[in-house]
């Protein structure tokens, strides 16, 4: 659908990475439980805020040190009392729930709660330093946290047919 986007795209490229980055920072939004440490929660807000012309790129690249880090924590089991409580946070959510989070669920049928934990602050990472990286589109890993109806509301007024 991204990749749709971007060759159907009619604006400037300025404006359609800003909407994108809009776009990945909603997706954040809307697995909010899967992230739980509030360094990937206060980078997501200050990245917002950045979106916004309200914080600089000092403020974006300082925060997202300190989303990398939570991600870190998750991957290298720096903090395992947390990380356990985290998982069973994550196990606790209704599965209706959880479909509302992942597109299509079943992408992560296999995929255990750490694991998702741990996309999830990945996914967290890349949308906070999104304006910054090079190629831009996300990794397959975090294709289950892209949401087509958040994509319909950003982009459903700027979209151009054909």
């Amino acid at each position: 659908m991204l990749k749709t986007l971007r060759v159907n795209w009619r604006g400037s490229e300025a404006q359609l990475e800003r909407k994108l980055h809009r776009y990945y920072l909603a997706c954040c939004r809307a697995i909010w439980r899967l992230l739980p440490q509030e360094e990937s929660r206060r980078g997501i807000e200050v990245a917002e805020r950045y979106v916004d012309g309200l914080a600089t790129d000092e403020e974006l690249n300082k925060a997202d040190w300190h989303v990398e880090g939570a991600a870190f924590n998750i991957d290298y089991n720096c903090d395992p009392n947390a990380i356990e409580k985290w998982i069973e946070e994550v196990q606790a959510i209704p599965r209706d729930e959880l479909s509302a989070m992942i597109h299509p669920i079943e992408e992560i049928a296999d995929v255990s709660p750490r694991e998702l934990l741990e996309r999830a602050a990945y996914f967290a990472d890349f949308a906070v330093i999104y304006p910054h990286l090079t190629p831009k589109d996300p990794s397959g890993d975090y294709i289950p946290f892209l949401s087509a109806s958040l994509l319909r509301e950003i982009f459903g007024d700027l979209l151009c047919s054909e």
